[in-house]
């Protein structure tokens, strides 16, 4: 968050504060999301979320009283849980995708489409 604050005492610009987010502080809530994604608790996810709300909400004012997503959008940037859910279907794409993969042989076997079950 160091620096968002740096924009105010510099005056260095919205866009330049944009880019040290999206590559500063972004990464950091975003560090292994593959293995930790699914363990997450609710209050993890809004505590992640928090912070990139408050870093939107300091580096554009007009953002301060709008809900969340709308903020997002102003800023053009997606959340966290869209940028989380985003990056599990890439990796398990490449996964599913790659046979010399090392965890593709942990996946179960493709179902028969021909085969119907009944209750």
């Amino acid at each position: 968050m160091g620096v968002v604050f740096i924009h105010f005492q510099v005056d260095i610009g919205a866009e330049s504060v944009m880019y040290g987010l999206l590559s500063a502080i972004r990464p950091i809530l975003e560090c292994c999301y593959v293995v930790w994604h699914h363990g997450l608790t609710k209050t993890q996810v809004e505590q992640l979320e928090a912070v990139l709300r408050r870093a939107i909400r300091i580096i554009f004012e007009v953002t301060s009283h709008m809900p969340y997503h709308s903020a997002m959008a102003c800023a053009n940037i997606s959340s966290l849980q869209a940028r989380r859910e985003d990056i599990n279907k890439k990796f398990f794409t490449k996964i599913l995708n790659n046979t010399d993969n090392p965890l593709f042989n942990l996946l179960p076997p493709p179902r028969d489409a021909a085969i119907v079950y009944s209750l």
